[in-house]
């Protein structure tokens, strides 16, 4: 297996801040152009990039919005990291549609998951890490349909992070 390293463009002294790649070990050291910012091409990389990215923010949310300083379940981090199956497909398929007709399928999707998530987790793990249980647009207290225009733009700021991971 070949091991892929950073290599900068230009003088060793003054580096690129975008540095391509050469796989190590194939005799092939020749740069293939690749910009750190697809340097994600694994699925199983990029879950790990969105359900620990997702937790951050659920996790400063929850600050901002309640005061509470500890983060967020960890629990949170499988359930965000299902964007990268469920989520990259749509945006790849829907991208070129209208801004709100992309942030409605979105946030309407995220309710979905955030629903089924929370059925599962109570299933398995005994509860889900969060509770909507005393919101006026709680269902089953696992969801919040207040929240979707808030999962709408987070979905919205997804399409950039995923673009970013991906290199598209």
């Amino acid at each position: 297996m070949a091991y892929i390293r950073p290599v900068y463009r230009g003088d060793v002294t003054a580096p690129s801040p975008h540095p391509t790649f050469t796989q190590e070990g194939t005799g092939n050291d020749v740069h293939d152009g690749r910009t750190m910012e697809s340097r994600l091409s694994k699925p199983g990389a990029r879950c790990l990039a969105y359900g620990f990215a997702g937790w951050a923010i659920d996790s400063l949310f929850v600050f901002v919005h309640t005061g509470r300083r500890r983060p967020s379940s960890l629990l949170n981090v499988p359930v965000y990291a299902l964007a990268q199956p469920l989520f990259e497909p749509v945006h790849d398929r829907i991208r070129q549609r209208p801004v709100l007709l992309r942030a409605a399928l979105y946030g309407v999707g995220i309710l979905g998951v955030e629903y089924a998530s929370g059925r599962l987790l109570r299933r398995f793990a005994g509860s889900a890490p969060w509770d909507y249980g005393q919101a006026r647009l709680g269902i089953d207290g696992l969801v919040r349909l207040d929240y979707l225009p808030l999962w709408a733009a987070f979905a919205l700021g997804l399409e950039r992070f995923h673009d970013r991971l991906t290199g598209g």
